[in-house]
């Protein structure tokens, strides 16, 4: 080498830069052939120190390519990507300028990566149209890999979902992110619109089948939100189930106020057959049963449901037909037991109960609702009224005047009893007597 340099000396001036070029590249291929495989941070340091001039003339940029992926595999990725920077700052091959991108984007942080391959496009492109295809497909891996970074529900995923969307329409990662974020918003006529594309692309997909169903149930749009589960792709389970338990239950609520009876027990016998223990939908399907005067099963699903799990209306309800039916007895037993309930909510029912019996005071007394005409009618209280008479007749007392004052004070006890007293000053007067 010392000799080859001296004799580039001689050579006419203007030859002597392509020659030392190719002392330099020389000199490089043979040090790289003994560099073999070897992926050791110190042999490869010692080798760009010693190639430093040959990598700022920008000569055989493939080779320091290789030199920083071994560098890479090494565990080295700073000192890596910083040969990769000045490599791209020579004039390279389209394709060997792309994988320096390509490799160097990898290991850079997000946003740096992006700004990377937009400040490296429009060169990419000019020089190698072929390449635009590549090109994309790097910055569509970019943004997918950001969009998998960024936590769930924020506006920030949401924007990066936009932003690959527009590169690839149809990305699935991106429309899911992106439908989700809709729905959780609660917009949900996009959020439909966005699980409907995923859902035609993948009928078996259970997730956008989900999302697709919830979207609807949500928009109004309840009688179609199980079509994705009925197409039989989906397999039934919890999730499935659960969806299918809320549509149902808001069917039969819409059927039932709009007193579409038969519609609403159609809709709550499938709810109970896919939860049996629905006590919800057991008690509305009793009033539906009582609505379409089917009062035999009415009563005993109130009786079955009032055992499981006691409520205001079935009590009210259990009296209702109780008495309709004439069934008195077991009317009063009921009553009774709720009026021993410590449950004030319970108590109410009983209160109207016993005061279309004739006892305002015990109907006060369980049934606190300021609104009822009986309230207040267990307080103590005092009456009086102002009476006069008189009779005529024969005989030391034929004639008589009477005028009173009868004076009570009630003072209600415990339940059904209270202690009265009564005075009654009386003023009498007659002809003769």
């Amino acid at each position: 080498w010392p000799e080859a340099k001296e004799r580039i000396a001689q050579l006419p001036p203007h030859q002597r830069p392509q020659w030392e070029r190719r002392l330099l590249e020389a000199r490089l291929l043979k040090d790289y052939r003994a560099l073999a495989q070897t992926t050791d941070p110190s042999a490869l340091a010692a080798f760009l120190e010693a190639h430093a001039r040959a990598r700022r003339a920008c000569i055989r940029p493939d080779i320091f390519h290789e030199v920083a992926s071994r560098l890479a595999a090494a565990g080295l990725h700073q000192p890596a990507a910083d040969l990769r920077r000045e490599l791209l700052e020579c004039p390279l091959p389209p394709d060997l300028r792309l994988g320096i991108v390509s490799e160097l984007a990898a290991a850079l942080a997000d946003e740096e990566a992006l700004v990377l391959v937009h400040r490296e496009k429009p060169g990419l492109l000019r020089d190698a149209p072929r390449l635009s295809g590549n090109i994309d497909d790097l910055e569509l891996q970019i943004l997918k890999r950001r969009l998998a970074a960024l936590p769930p529900d924020s506006e920030l995923k949401a924007r990066a979902a936009e932003e690959v969307l527009k590169a690839a329409p149809d990305d699935r990662d991106a429309l899911t992110a992106l439908a989700w974020y809709r729905f959780r918003r609660g917009e949900f006529e996009e959020a439909e619109r966005l699980f409907a594309i995923l859902s035609q692309q993948d009928p078996a997909d259970r997730d956008a089948a989900l999302g697709l169903g919830y979207a609807r149930l949500n928009s109004g749009r309840i009688d179609s939100a199980l079509d994705p589960l009925d197409r039989g792709r989906i397999a039934e389970d919890a999730e499935t189930r659960k969806l299918r338990e809320l549509v149902y239950r808001q069917q039969a609520a819409r059927a039932f106020a709009a007193e579409d009876w038969d519609g609403a027990a159609a809709y709550l016998e499938k709810l109970l057959s896919l939860n049996p223990e629905d006590l919800d939908a057991q008690e509305l399907l009793a009033w539906t049963r009582l609505r379409q005067d089917r009062r035999a099963e009415a009563r005993i699903l109130m009786e079955e449901g009032f055992a499981e799990r006691p409520s205001p209306s079935l009590a009210a309800g259990l009296l209702g037909l109780y008495t309709a039916d004439g069934d008195e007895d077991r009317a009063y037993r009921l009553a009774d037991r709720l009026a021993d309930d410590e449950d004030p909510a319970l108590r109410a029912p009983a209160g109207s109960f016993f005061f279309e019996r004739g006892a305002p005071v015990t109907a006060a007394q369980l049934d606190r609702d300021p609104q009822r005409c009986y309230f207040n009618a267990d307080s103590p209280r005092a009456e009086a009224f102002l009476y006069h008479r008189s009779k005529q007749g024969d005989g030391p007392f034929g004639d008589i005047e009477e005028t009173a004052l009868p004076l009570t004070f009630v003072y209600p006890t415990e339940l059904g009893r209270q202690w009265s007293a009564t005075v009654t000053p009386k003023h009498l007067s007659g002809s003769n007597g």
